[in-house]
């Protein structure tokens, strides 16, 4: 019950019902509390989704496969937080059979704090990638922060690992947690493979016998897929009804989604940025199909701490061994990607750097040809 701050409850009329108050030192903590006793009074599976990268997508399949057999909770778009995860968990309730959250984290603690509240049983992490320096400091507090869900997982205490993670690869467990690993480039409980994209789709072989589509144009995302058929095939899901679900699967908004304009093809990745994700949606418009221009229009990569700069100038190396004939930039610390880049190009591709949306909006209506790809 929300209480506004102008109810009368010295003079309440006949008609108004009884309302329980309960008055608390924080409410933000009070509202963690309420919601680890309201889950653990649904005893149901619950998956956690942690990672620098992917975690929504990740989610969304996996309840996707789940949900072809299961009534199954997720959070709402990226309600990942201490406010966000509560508010998910008060919406359980008998109909539910799994509950399917990711979990986020920009502070020391918030992992931990989330998963005394959650009590889950399976964990999967996606990657470990640099993001959230600024508070993380490197890759090695990322790596602390979001492995020490570990510590809060239930029986039966299943945990699927992206065994391509350098950090990942390496965790050492006790015999009483049970792990999963998914992998491409290593051998792994679930392990893809002959991944290929034809006409804009994204196809691979699952443990070297089952075929598998995607409707996106990112290879990245096979991992995330895989974490979904892991999932779905611990709970007895099917490889049949788990390849109807993927292959029907549309990508959460933001997520390297397509948009076919009147002249050009744009591809919006513009949910979030860290270097993991932004050098996954630049292979993807490099493996784009297009007889026309390849342009990257990127904006500043946020909370990376004291080696922002660095991290932007890093793109900058990256963007310069890959056939993209564009590149724009929005904002004070993607120009350095763009000065990098002008220093290391050796051909003739544009580079330009703007500092108002409104002018590079113009520039984009006045320079994109048919073809061109964004």
């Amino acid at each position: 019950v929300v209480i506004s701050e102008d109810s009368v409850f010295d003079k309440p009329s006949k008609d108004s019902a009884k309302i329980n108050i309960l008055k608390v030192k924080d409410t933000t903590v009070a509202l963690g509390q309420l919601a680890k006793y309201y889950r653990k009074r649904h005893a149901m599976p619950l998956i956690t989704i942690i990672g620098s990268a992917g975690k929504t997508t990740t989610k969304d399949i996996i309840t996707e496969v789940l949900s072809t057999q299961n009534e199954v909770l997720k959070n709402f778009g990226t309600f990942n937080n201490h406010i966000g995860i509560p508010q998910t968990i008060f919406k359980l309730n008998r109909n539910h059979k799994i509950c399917v959250l990711e979990l986020g984290t920009n502070h020391f603690g918030e992992i931990s704090y989330l998963g005394k509240i959650t009590y889950p049983q399976i964990a999967v992490i996606t990657n470990i990638g640099a993001s959230h320096l600024e508070f993380f400091k490197d890759i090695r507090g990322v790596f602390k922060e979001k492995i020490s869900i570990i510590h809060h997982l239930a029986g039966p205490r299943i945990i699927l690992l992206n065994r391509d993670d350098l950090l990942l690869n390496k965790i050492k467990l006790n015999n009483k947690i049970k792990i999963f690993y998914f992998g491409v480039n290593a051998t792994s409980d679930f392990m893809a493979s002959n991944i290929f994209i034809k006409d804009n789709k994204l196809s691979f072989t699952f443990n070297k016998k089952h075929q598998f589509y995607l409707n996106t144009l990112g290879k990245f995302n096979v991992y995330n897929a895989l974490a979904g058929i892991g999932c779905g095939l611990i709970f007895g899901i099917s490889i049949k009804k788990i390849k109807e679900a993927l292959s029907n699967f549309k990508f959460p908004p933001q997520r390297l989604n397509r948009i076919n304009c009147s002249r050009f093809i744009l591809l919006d990745d513009t949910y979030n940025s860290n270097p993991l994700s932004l050098k996954e949606a630049i292979e993807s418009l490099v493996a784009f199909k297009t007889k026309g221009r390849k342009i990257l229009v990127m904006g500043d990569m946020l909370e990376l701490g004291d080696d922002s700069v660095d991290f932007h100038r890093q793109i900058g190396d990256f963007i310069a061994k890959k056939p993209i004939d564009m590149l724009i930039t929005l904002g004070e610390l993607s120009k350095f990607t763009a000065e990098t880049l002008k220093s290391e190009a050796k051909d003739n591709r544009q580079i330009l750097s703007f500092y108002s949306k409104h002018e590079l909006t113009d520039f984009l209506k006045r320079n994109t040809k048919a073809g061109d790809i964004l």
